[in-house]
């Protein structure tokens, strides 16, 4: 069967310019579930759409492919394909990321201490501790139940940011 061309191309136009605004804007941080989840599944079906197009522009690619340049161009997508993976294992190897266990053990410890304990060992900036002098003897879940302090104001606080 025939792979017509229309078929084929045009989803690859559309899915490459999802995935690349999408991928540009998780470059740039911004991040969320929706945004992601349309990355990763339209990202899947530009790799179907782009089999298509290979299948349908399959002449055009055995004469690009003629020659000479069949060497030149493996040897490149072996080694683009050999350093990616290289990447993508070395950085797993090294993910130093806090699992969320992790993070709730140490939140149950610090949030019973005093704020201003706190900002000592974090070395809050004078800045930031002249905002939390209401409640520099409270500790983290006392100044929470306060309600006049978000605990996320309340942490960007104490980490001077």
């Amino acid at each position: 069967m025939k792979i017509r061309q229309s078929f084929a191309t045009t989803p690859v136009i559309g899915t490459f310019a999802v995935i690349a605004i999408s991928g540009i804007l998780l470059f740039l941080h911004i991040k969320n579930k929706p945004l992601e989840l349309i990355h990763t599944y339209i990202g899947l079906a530009f790799v179907l759409f782009a089999v298509l197009h290979m299948a349908a522009n399959f002449g055009g690619l055995k004469r690009y492919f003629r020659g000479n340049k069949i060497l030149l161009n493996l040897a490149i997508c072996v080694v683009s394909t050999a350093a990616f993976l290289g990447l993508t294992f070395m950085s797993n190897q090294n993910n130093d990321k806090i699992s969320k266990p992790q993070l709730n053990e140490l939140y149950s410890k610090i949030s019973n201490l005093k704020i201003a304990e706190i900002s000592q060992i974090l070395n809050t900036n004078d800045t930031n501790l002249v905002k939390l002098e209401n409640f520099k003897n409270l500790t983290v879940k006392e100044a929470k139940k306060s309600g006049k302090i978000s605990e996320k104001e309340l942490i960007n606080l104490i980490l001077n940011q």
